[in-house]
């Protein structure tokens, strides 16, 4: 679960492999996201809240490759894109407080750690 950086909304992510959008302060569902048939299981607002990143994998305890980030536009869920790992489950991610990167820690091996960071396209951003 995650909730939105101006505390408005919170993301779900759920066993029925649905990524829910909720109003924090209704709790109405604004938006129901189907990932089928990969399981979602982290999801995290990009510092503006206008798009969000949902890890999917094959299995739901993530232990499975390929791990599959995918960006998600925020209120419609329409899918952005995505980056695709092999290297290991997905242990953490995080944005950047302005959106511009989006960052990824894996475990390989069980014992090293690995983080890789990419920038976000600019047309994700909304024009000002």
């Amino acid at each position: 679960m995650a909730i939105s950086p101006d505390g408005k909304a919170a993301a779900s992510a759920g066993y029925d492999k649905v990524v829910r959008l909720w109003d924090m302060a209704t709790t109405r569902e604004l938006g129901a996201f189907d990932q089928r048939p990969l399981w979602p299981r982290q999801v995290c607002f990009s510092g503006d809240g206008t798009f969000l990143a949902v890890e999917v994998t094959p299995d739901h305890n993530g232990f499975e490759n390929p791990n599959v980030v995918r960006f998600l536009a925020v209120p419609g869920g329409r899918v952005l894109g995505s980056v695709e790992e092999k290297i290991g489950p997905n242990t953490a991610m995080a944005f950047s407080p302005d959106g511009r990167y989006f960052a990824a820690a894996y475990t390989v091996d069980n014992i090293k750690g690995i983080i890789k960071v990419w920038r976000t396209p600019d047309a994700w951003r909304p024009k000002k």
